[in-house]
């Protein structure tokens, strides 16, 4: 047991790590003895995956269109997208009339930020998304804003491989949910 504490000492020496460099994506290599037994020579430098951080602030793409907006950030191969839409908006009036679409026919998932909107389904459910709310809409719903606050909510493309092909959200398969709801 004592031996085997003294090796594990030596084996989590800070020696050991590699040593990064304030403002960098890269490692030097020291002289220790972990980077001679993986065979790097001293002062080799490797690279290493970045952090990114990004703001809505200053988003890569925004897709304006009446009473709203689509701001959009690609982090990683991920897109996340974050909508803005005005009190009296809704999808069919300001969206779909554009092209004679009633309902959307793509699916969403997300969380509301901040406001209040329904999606009112084409079976006549509707469902009521709130601040905090994490949500899965399928294809083939409306939407609207409720009440004199706007609905912001933050829509992610999800590890699914899916793509934002319209305005508000991720075109990918459907899945089935549990939703607290009402009929029309």
């Amino acid at each position: 047991m004592v031996g085997m504490r003294s090796r594990t000492r030596s084996l989590m020496s800070w020696d050991s790590l590699p040593r990064i460099r304030p403002g960098t994506s890269t490692v030097r290599i020291s002289r220790s003895m972990a980077a001679r037994r993986a065979g790097l020579k001293p002062s080799e430098e490797i690279s290493m995956p970045q952090v990114i951080l990004k703001r809505f602030e200053t988003p890569d793409e925004v897709i304006s269109f009446e009473k709203g907006r689509f701001e959009k950030i690609t982090l990683g191969g991920v897109t996340i997208g974050r909508a803005v839409y005005e009190p009296g908006w809704k999808w069919s009036t300001h969206i779909g009339s554009k092209s004679g679409a009633t309902l959307c026919q793509v699916e969403h998932v997300g969380l509301v930020v901040s406001g209040r909107a329904t999606a009112g389904m084409e079976d006549g459910t509707v469902i009521e998304m709130r601040a905090g709310d994490l949500f899965y809409i399928p294809p083939g719903h409306n939407s609207w804003v409720v009440g004199d606050e706007e609905y912001i909510p933050s829509i992610s493309s999800a590890p699914r491989n899916t793509r934002f092909d319209s305005i508000g959200g991720p075109k990918a398969s459907s899945r089935s949910t549990q939703w607290r709801s009402t009929k029309l």
